[in-house]
């Protein structure tokens, strides 16, 4: 099953994005479909991203909720994901 986040990174090119950042709004976390916030999604070089939680007060329920998107979004080639809260 695709990853709701991997298939937003690549229609924004995110996935092949070396230093740059972009902001986006995520609202499609497995089992939280209202969970939405805007994140700012920096990839440092292809398949190395960092997510900014850029909306407070539900931080960690993202964090938690959105760990099995993550996990996917990792088996499609972007390696690594950090939360920065």
């Amino acid at each position: 099953m695709k990853s709701a986040l991997a298939r937003q990174l690549k229609q924004l090119g995110l996935d092949q994005m070396q230093n740059q950042t972009q902001q986006i709004e995520w609202s499609l976390c497995k089992d939280r479909p209202s969970l939405k916030g805007v994140f700012e999604v920096t990839c440092v070089k292809e398949g190395v991203c960092t997510i900014r939680i850029l909306q407070s007060g539900f931080a960690q329920e993202v964090r938690y909720w959105c760990y099995e998107i993550l996990s996917t979004a990792q088996l499609e080639g972007i390696r690594q994901f950090r939360f920065i809260t």
